[in-house]
């Protein structure tokens, strides 16, 4: 209900009040998962609102829940550093070898990704 209500006062206009049913309904929501679909739904309302500070800071707070350590500013240098890493853990793989990889089974990473790909760009701005 709280999350309803959050949205339903972002579409509204209020957006102050909005932002405090985002608060509660994270603070009243149990189970990790259930909490990252909540700071998911307020990333998106950050985004919204172009509050891309507010939503990079709200997703880093996310996926530490779940594991994940993020800076707390995009610095252009560590992502090339670790774009490099990248490539050199791949290897020399074929394509058809990453598709046929297994799936990912942790659930809480699988919610970790989904998050960053929701606020990845709110670092750049």
């Amino acid at each position: 209900m709280l999350l309803q209500r959050a949205e339903c006062e972002h579409l509204n206009g209020n957006n102050d009040i909005a932002e405090d049913f985002y608060n509660q309904a994270i603070n009243n929501t149990e189970g990790l998962l259930n909490k990252a679909k909540v700071y998911q739904r307020k990333i998106h309302y950050y985004n919204n609102l172009r509050k891309f500070h507010e939503a990079y800071q709200t997703g880093r707070t996310a996926v530490r829940l779940l594991g994940v350590h993020l800076p707390s500013k995009f610095i252009p240098p560590d992502l090339i550093k670790d774009l490099a890493l990248h490539r050199v853990l791949l290897g020399r793989k074929k394509i058809g070898d990453i598709i046929n990889m297994k799936e990912m089974t942790d659930e809480n990473l699988r919610m970790a990704i989904l998050l960053m790909a929701t606020f990845g760009r709110s670092a750049t701005r």
